[in-house]
C-alpha cells in the first residue's frame, strides 16, 4: 500500500496515456442495436449489387417460399440398358427454372433483356447466386457434364440448362420376359431445401419441351410414352423433401427373343410326336425324352447366364417349370399306358386303347391351355 501510494501521480499518468492511445478517443461510441442495424444494412447493400448472394444454406427471404422449380427433361440418347445392374447410360438435357426478383435488373443500362453465361462462367454465377441445389438423386456416379448454360432475364427468371451424360440407377422387372415394358426413370430432388421451401411444378410448354430423340434407343427396344410424376419423400431429420421423376417408358422388341428360346418347342414336341403318334418301340421314346430333359436343364443353364436378371417367377421361368413337369410325366406314361410289355396293358387292352386315343389330343391341349393360362396370370400379376 505504501508503495501504491508514493506513485499515485504516476499511475494516473499512465491511464490518461491509455485513454489517449486507445482508437475509441476522440469517438463516440454507438449503441449495440445501432451496431447491428449498420451491419444489417451492409448485409443488404451487398445483397443488391451482387444479386441474391448467400453464403450460408438459408433461403433468401424475398423469394416465394415454397418456391416452385420448373422442370422440363429431354432424353438424347440411350447407350446401354442393362437389366443385370438395373442401370442405363444416357445422354439428356436437363432445364431448371425459377424465379429471383433479387436477380432482376434494368434492361436500359444493361442493353439487353437478358444475360447468358455459359460453361465455367455459367457454373462460377450459379455458385454467386442463390440457386435451389437441384440434384439427380438416381445418378450411379459422377456425370459427365458436356454443355451447361444459365440465362438471366430482366424479371428476375432464372433458366439452368446442362446436357448431361452418365449412368442412372432404374428397377427392371422381368416377370413378363420377352414381351415386358420398363420405366427408364430420371428422379430429381433438392439435396437441401424440404418441400416447404422448394417443390417441383411443371407447366405445360414445360411439358411440351420434354421428350426423346427419334433415334434415342438402342436396338432391340421401342419407345412408347414419357410421364412426370412427383412425390414427397421423409428425408432422415424428419422434414418431407419434394421430388420430380422422368419416366421415360419403353417396351422391348421380342422378335430376338423368341428366337432365342425355340429350341424350347423342339424340346416339347419332338418327344411328344414320338410318344403319342408314332409306333416306335418304348426305348427310342425313353431316349427322346430323356435327351429332351437334359436339353431342358442345358438351356435353362444358358437362359440364367444370358439372362442374369430373370426373376424365379416370371413367364418364362414358369414355362421352364411347366415343361419340366410335363416330361416327367410322360416319361411316366410312356413306361406305363405306351408299353406294351407293361401288365395292364395285357389285362385291360379295350381300356388301354381308349385311353392312348384320349392322350394324344388331350395332353398337347391341356399343354397349351396351361402355358396360356399362367402367361395370362402372371402378366396381370405384374400389371398390379
Amino acid at each position: 500500500m505504501l508503495f501504491f501510494t508514493r506513485n499515485r501521480p504516476f499511475t494516473h499518468l499512465a491511464l490518461f496515456c491509455l485513454l489517449l492511445s486507445s482508437p475509441l478517443a476522440g469517438t463516440d461510441v454507438e449503441p449495440k442495436n445501432s451496431q447491428l442495424q449498420k451491419s444489417q444494412l451492409l448485409k443488404t447493400k451487398a445483397t443488391a449489387e451482387n444479386g441474391s448472394k448467400v453464403t450460408s444454406s438459408q433461403m433468401p427471404t424475398q423469394l416465394e417460399k415454397p418456391l416452385p422449380v420448373g422442370v422440363s427433361l429431354h432424353l438424347i440418347k440411350v447407350y446401354k440398358i442393362s437389366e443385370a445392374t438395373g442401370s442405363f447410360d444416357a445422354k439428356i438435357d436437363l432445364v431448371l427454372k425459377w424465379h429471383d426478383q433479387a436477380l432482376s435488373f434494368d434492361p436500359k443500362l444493361h442493353g439487353t433483356d437478358h444475360l447468358i453465361f455459359k460453361m465455367d462462367e455459367a457454373t462460377k454465377k450459379l455458385n454467386g447466386i442463390w440457386n435451389p441445389k437441384i440434384v439427380i438423386s438416381n445418378l450411379h456416379d459422377n456425370p459427365n457434364i458436356l454443355e451447361s448454360s444459365l440465362k438471366i432475364s430482366s424479371q428476375g427468371f432464372v433458366t439452368f440448362t446442362q446436357r448431361i451424360k452418365g449412368t442412372f440407377q432404374t428397377h427392371f422387372s422381368l416377370i413378363s420376359f420377352p414381351f415386358d415394358s420398363h420405366k427408364l426413370t430420371i428422379m430429381l430432388r433438392s439435396s437441401l431445401y424440404n418441400n416447404m421451401l422448394v417443390e417441383f411444378k411443371q407447366s405445360q410448354k414445360e411439358s411440351d419441351q420434354s421428350g426423346i430423340s427419334e433415334d434415342a434407343l438402342p436396338d432391340g427396344w421401342t419407345f412408347k410414352y414419357i410421364d412426370f410424376s412427383g412425390e414427397n419423400i421423409k428425408g432422415l431429420e424428419g422434414y418431407f423433401y419434394n421430388t420430380f421423376s422422368a419416366n421415360i417408358n419403353i417396351k422391348r422388341v421380342p422378335t430376338g427373343h423368341l428366337f432365342a428360346i425355340s429350341p424350347l418347342l423342339l424340346i416339347i414336341f419332338v418327344p411328344t410326336i414320338l410318344t403319342l403318334y408314332s409306333s416306335i418301340d418304348i426305348v427310342p421314346r425313353l431316349g427322346a425324352w430323356s435327351g429332351a430333359l437334359l436339353a431342358l436343364i442345358a438351356m435353362s443353364f444358358t437362359l440364367n447366364i444370358r439372362y442374369p436378371s430373370l426373376e424365379s417367377n416370371s413367364i418364362l421361368s414358369e414355362i421352364i417349370g411347366i415343361v419340366a413337369s410335363y416330361e416327367f410325366i410322360m416319361i411316366l406314361i410312356t413306361m406305363t399306358i405306351f408299353n406294351p410289355s407293361f401288365s395292364l396293358c395285357k389285362r385291360y387292352t379295350y381300356l388301354i386303347d381308349e385311353l392312348k386315343v384320349i392322350f394324344r389330343w388331350a395332353i398337347p391341349c391341356l399343354l397349351i391351355l396351361l402355358i396360356l393360362f399362367v402367361t395370362l396370370i402372371t402378366s396381370i400379376l405384374d400389371v398390379l
